[in-house]
């Protein structure tokens, strides 16, 4: 267990036990691309942070390893990329937990599931990618960089709440997503209804982004979107060979808040290239003459 502030530890760790990061401290792994930690037994960010600097995937040890994220306890990366196979797995506490990156060009890309009760926030810039789902029911909060729920399986179906202070991308064009710098959630769809059917979609200036499938129709039913402040966007990108329809069963707002919609042919038959949005009950009008 490692408590104190500002350590930082620049050498193999061999080890058959977990490691734990605890207390408001921050415990920095700094890692290469020929030195590869071989512990076992998963990464306890229970306080504080935990900073991976350079090494990518290899600093968190054997790719068997799940990452616990409560009490606050943050995840930061910087320097190379993060990428796991698929048994890297990420668990978020009731207390929750916070994953970032340092630098607009850095990604952490995980193929493990995502549970838990926790909220996760996603801070700073760069891109966390989840590309296999899982069954987290805490909020997932974007406070920076870009969010994506990505690649050809995998849903998040649990989640209450989106809550987007920056951008969503719902993927399901199976292209590798590139971080653009400007905070999204990302959600590649191969199969529909990657997002709960009742979950919301809190946005506070932020864009939700889905791309389609290159070969099937894509379909997205989701609960209610509330455009909480500021202007935000939903942007649907379809497939030319397919079309992209995005249901919504409400419209609110709040704050002043607004919302822009767009996407290639929208609103048109659907059809190859076409992009729809659909609020299945009646959108309010306040204020009108």
């Amino acid at each position: 267990s490692y408590l104190s502030a500002g350590l930082r530890f620049d050498a193999q760790i061999l080890s058959a036990g977990p490691l734990n990061k605890t207390g408001p401290g921050s415990l920095t792994l700094i890692g290469t691309a020929s030195r590869t930690n071989e512990f076992t037994g998963g990464i306890n960010v229970l306080g504080g942070q935990l900073w991976v600097n350079g090494g990518g995937n290899g600093a968190l040890g054997l790719s068997s390893n799940t990452v616990t994220l409560d009490n606050g306890g943050t995840l930061l990366v910087s320097g190379a990329n993060l990428t796991s196979g698929a048994g890297r797995n990420v668990v978020v506490g009731p207390g929750g937990g916070t994953v970032g990156t340092l630098s607009a060009g850095t990604t952490i890309s995980l193929s493990g599931s995502l549970n838990g009760t926790g909220n996760l926030t996603k801070t700073f810039s760069g891109l966390y990618s989840q590309t296999q789902g899982g069954t987290l029911s805490g909020n997932v909060i974007l406070r920076g960089g870009t969010f994506a729920l990505e690649q050809r399986s995998g849903a998040m179906t649990n989640v209450p709440t989106w809550d987007l202070g920056t951008t969503m991308l719902h993927d399901s064009s199976r292209a590798n997503v590139t971080n653009s710098g400007t905070g999204a959630i990302i959600v590649n769809h191969n199969n529909n209804n990657r997002l709960g059917d009742t979950a919301t979609v809190l946005s506070r200036g932020g864009e939700l982004i889905v791309r389609g499938n290159m070969t099937n129709d894509t379909s997205e039913l989701v609960g209610t979107y509330q455009a909480a402040e500021g202007w935000s966007q939903i942007t649907i990108q379809p497939n030319s060979n397919t079309a992209t329809t995005v249901t919504f069963t409400n419209l609110t707002r709040s704050n002043e808040g607004g919302v822009i919609i767009r996407g290639s042919a929208l609103g048109g038959v659907p059809g190859s290239g076409v992009a729809n949005v659909v609020f299945t009950n009646p959108i309010p009008l306040v204020g009108g003459g």
